[in-house]
């Protein structure tokens, strides 16, 4: 026998109630290298915590084609031997650059010091950059 109509409204109302909902954040890290320039694996990025760089994790999802170019570019024309974060100084395979760009990406959450689920949102714009600087 099937329910009656309440009972399935009931059942919706449920099911609605008890939807998962993902948090996401977006902010703006420093590009500090490129991991694995030879088939980009992703961009390492870090923050400015007490005047020093500190490493947060590679982002390897969400690239467009020309920000891979960009970064590539960026990678012959600002590379530099040691790594810009202080408390990441020896990683397989990471092209270090100089830490100009910034990016924007968006991630679940940050734990340990490290993002979680962290995709690629896009470079922040020169323009853009002024307006950081200003509200910070």
């Amino acid at each position: 026998m099937a329910e009656p109509w309440t009972s399935l409204a009931e059942h919706v109302k449920r099911a609605l109630v008890l939807a998962k909902v993902k948090v996401r954040h977006e902010k703006v890290f420093v590009v500090g290298g490129i991991h694995n320039v030879d088939a980009f694996d992703g961009v390492l990025v870090g923050e400015k915590v007490d005047h020093e760089l500190r490493y947060r994790g590679v982002v390897e999802w969400g690239f467009k084609t020309y920000d891979v170019l960009r970064l590539l570019r960026e990678a012959r024309f600002s590379r530099q031997r040691i790594s810009p974060f202080a408390d990441l100084h020896i990683m397989r395979n990471a092209a270090w650059l100089e830490p100009r760009l910034l990016a924007e990406v968006s991630y679940g959450e940050i734990v340990d010091g490290r993002l979680r689920a962290p995709t690629w949102r896009g470079l922040v714009r020169d323009e853009d950059r002024s307006s950081l600087s200003r509200s910070r």
